[in-house]
């Protein structure tokens, strides 16, 4: 199971940077966003929460709210050099 999760780590970041240099000379940007355990309906159907405990390690999911400042932030008008990365959400 971990060596699965780098796995798929390494190809998030290596298709965002691909497709960043493809679409950058048209002036856009490319990042993914690596979510941990995000409080929903189906985390409540699903998960357990002793389980979200034993796997987060503030023990507790991350919220809506959370992820919405994140993505938003780097949404932002601004620089916009920032692109091809991985950037990791876990609480």
């Amino acid at each position: 199971m971990r060596h699965g999760r780098w796995r798929r780590t390494a190809e998030s970041y290596g298709t965002s940077n691909l497709l960043a240099r493809e679409v950058a000379s048209r002036d856009r940007i490319v990042n993914v966003f690596a979510l941990g355990i995000i409080e929903s309906r189906m985390v409540e159907q699903s998960c357990k929460p002793e389980n979200i405990k034993a796997l987060v390690p503030i023990k507790q999911a991350g919220m809506p709210q959370e992820v919405t400042y994140l993505v938003g932030s780097g949404l932002r008008e601004g620089p916009n050099n920032i692109s091809g990365q991985l950037i990791g959400f876990k609480r």
